[in-house]
């Protein structure tokens, strides 16, 4: 079973399956996760498409190819950082957002779709 961008799009942002919510909330050119970080976005994107019948499996830690991919381009997704370690905990690093806050350029939801539904299919 393949799992597509689209799919993945409307799991984050268009339907309302996190307590009648989106997963990613858009606040003017960003979309982010109250308090979450990229694994347990990843998490919950695995168990509500599980829910949807979208997976096969709900393994949440079944691969990182996610995040490695996040961390190669991320001076695409983030150019203003300050520090691109993902081990950081400065503010302005790449280790707070997957860390502490995740967040992505609503401008970059293709691509940031697209990267996770690789990493099911690929896993």
């Amino acid at each position: 079973m393949t799992v597509t961008k689209e799919q993945i799009r409307k799991l984050c942002y268009q339907d309302k399956i996190y307590f009648g919510k989106t997963l990613m909330n858009r606040n003017e050119d960003i979309l982010s996760c109250s308090h979450t970080n990229v694994i347990e976005l990843y998490s919950k994107i695995k168990h509500y498409g599980r829910e949807n019948g979208l997976f096969l499996n709900n393994n949440p830690y079944d691969t990182f190819s996610y995040a490695d991919e996040l961390t190669k381009r991320a001076k695409e997704f983030w150019p203003n950082l300050t520090d691109y370690d993902p081990a950081s905990d400065n503010q302005h690093s790449l280790g707070n957002i997957f860390n502490i806050k995740f967040y992505i350029p609503f401008e970059k939801l293709d691509d940031f779709c697209e990267i996770i539904a690789n990493a099911i299919n690929n896993a």
